[in-house]
């Protein structure tokens, strides 16, 4: 059965590569921005990539695994899909394009009302100008015969393809394949299984010696080990680490989250990703949200940044202490999901339309926290401004902490003697602590040499020095810390106690710049890291106008 059903299925199909790195080809074609996919067969073939398929027809589900492809044939409906783009069907159609700052991705749509219009819509999504997925629409119809495909894309993962044909009394049937592209590494869907049976989910790549978990922009490369049965994948920078059983096209194991304990776990399940169809959505949830964090008597503001792709959310969250990274998901009905996995929090937004431009929901942080969502639309909601928050109670700042040698290290050194300084508090168990650093690494780079360095302190939960230098060398290890981190003694609880020339430590990270005389001149508190976009930039921005003031 699987033969009729391909044949069949096999009549139209998608236009592009499964070729990641291959992005618009520039070439002679009418339209700007589409594809071109005759070529690349050879590729694909070149590649030795396998193709593995699920088809449903009249309820029956057939699967297969096909070694060596006949690419050709294969791709021969995304070929002929490609047939919409000649100079002659150009007047059909019109064309919208759009960018989402945040997820960066260029869309660009094609759709036609024409009746002679077979493509009806044709949507490419690219992100940093490759191809990411790519979208057909497809009808023939006369008085008697109609036939309607869906045809979706996913660049180096696979496609999907939903059609239906009805021939009036004879004939009325719907049918569906979806394929994977195997090569060195299969697409994997990890679901982390949270309380009240809610599902976090996340894409992987598994590979021989590696997993690679993908949020959004976003990708962490986890070495894998063997210890007996098990898979150990130890993930970079924070403590924890997935132990797993990999069997063909399935994954079980736990999560083990050694900052929060030994016995901090939440079930992981994982299953070969079948790439989904192209969805329209019913609501769209794209835009600016004030939002409402709310836990018993508390509340916390914050603001929702969502960008949508047919039924794909992306975005982020902005609250005054931080943000919530890469955050990626799905638009069902009138509801939402969203979540993301940075290897130190799992964290899982859900939301439905509760009024005009608002929603409410809930978060979860892993199996140990959960609060309300309430949000309504607005462009002009902004936070508090985090040069404000903190205040300085001393104009000098003056320290001594040991380094990772148990050296003593203070600002009256000679390395820093006369040098503006950039105080990093930072802890390794943050994220957001994270995600400065790689900034600062970069001001390092670009202004040491005309006077700036950069000391981290890092406030661990482990008290202990040698306890706390294991953690720490391994974080200044995976993100190639150039500068000095030093260990205070201190927990991230009692900060104040190490920093007494700040009024409070209220967000980690917080940054305290000095000039050359060791005077505070700007603390910033808190991060808007890459993923908040827009005000990413205009923190770097503020940060190099004022690192070039103090030089």
């Amino acid at each position: 059965m699987m033969n009729r059903l391909l044949v069949a299925v096999f009549s139209l199909s998608l236009l592009t590569s499964c070729l990641d790195e291959l992005g618009p080809t520039g070439d002679e074609k009418p339209f700007e921005h589409t594809y071109k996919i005759a070529r690349d067969t050879a590729k694909l073939a070149n590649q030795n990539t396998k193709l593995y398929k699920i088809a449903v027809r009249e309820g029956k589900k057939d699967t297969a695994l096909i070694e060596k492809p006949d690419w050709n044939k294969e791709l021969l409906p995304f070929i002929e899909a490609e047939n919409f783009n000649t100079l002659g069907n150009k007047p059909k159609y019109q064309i919208d394009s759009a960018y989402l700052p945040l997820s960066k991705l260029k869309i660009y749509r094609y759709y036609s009302d024409k009746e002679s219009a077979k493509i009806k819509e044709a949507v490419y999504e690219y992100q940093k100008g490759k191809l990411k997925r790519a979208h057909f629409e497809a009808n023939k119809e006369n008085i008697v015969y109609k036939f309607d495909q869906n045809l979706t894309y996913t660049a180096g993962r696979g496609y999907s393809i939903t059609s239906s044909q009805n021939v009036k009394k004879v004939l009325d049937e719907a049918f569906s394949v979806r394929s994977v592209f195997v090569n060195k590494s299969k697409p994997y869907k990890l679901t982390f299984h949270l309380p009240d049976e809610k599902k976090l989910m996340v894409r992987a790549s598994l590979k021989a010696d590696s997993l690679v978990i993908f949020n959004n922009l976003e990708r962490i490369a986890v070495p894998l080990s063997q210890s007996g049965d098990s898979t150990i994948a130890e993930l970079p920078v924070f403590q924890s680490e997935f132990h797993l059983k990999i069997s063909d096209n399935r994954i079980e194991g736990y999560w083990l989250n050694l900052d929060k304990g030994s016995d901090y776990r939440i079930p992981v399940t994982g299953t070969l990703e079948m790439p989904e169809s192209y969805r329209k959505a019913e609501v769209d949830f794209s835009g600016k949200w004030e939002l409402q964090i709310i836990e018993e008597d508390t509340t916390m503001p914050a603001i929702a940044l969502f960008e949508q792709s047919g039924s794909q959310l992306y975005g982020t969250i902005r609250t005054e202490v931080g943000d919530y990274r890469y955050l990626s998901g799905s638009v069902t009905g009138d509801s939402f999901r969203l979540s993301t996995f940075d290897g130190s929090h799992a964290f899982y937004f859900e939301g439905g339309v509760s009024g005009s431009d608002q929603y409410e929901g809930s978060f979860y942080s892993g199996t140990h926290y959960k609060s309300e969502l309430k949000a309504k639309r607005n462009e002009n909601a902004e936070l508090r401004d985090p040069v404000e928050l903190t205040k300085s109670t001393e104009k000098q700042m003056i320290f001594s902490f040991p380094n990772l040698e148990g050296e003593k290290v203070s600002l009256d050194d000679e390395r820093y003697r006369g040098k503006a300084v950039v105080v990093n508090v930072m802890g390794t168990w943050c994220p957001n602590c994270m995600d400065e650093t790689r900034y600062l690494k970069k001001l390092y780079e670009n202004y040491n040499e005309r006077g700036l360095e950069i000391i981290s302190l890092a406030f661990e939960r482990e008290s202990s020095f040698e306890k706390a230098k294991l953690i720490v060398q391994k974080a200044v290890q995976d993100l190639g810390i150039p500068y000095e981190v030093l260990l205070t003694g201190y927990t991230p609880q009692n900060a104040e106690k190490a920093i007494p020339e700040l009024d409070k430590v209220m967000s980690f990270p917080t940054m305290i710049i000095l000039n050359r005389e060791h005077e505070i001149v700007h603390i910033h508190t808190g991060f808007n890291g890459p993923a908040t976009g827009k005000a990413y930039d205009e923190f770097v921005k503020e940060t190099e106008g004022v690192v070039e003031e103090v030089l």
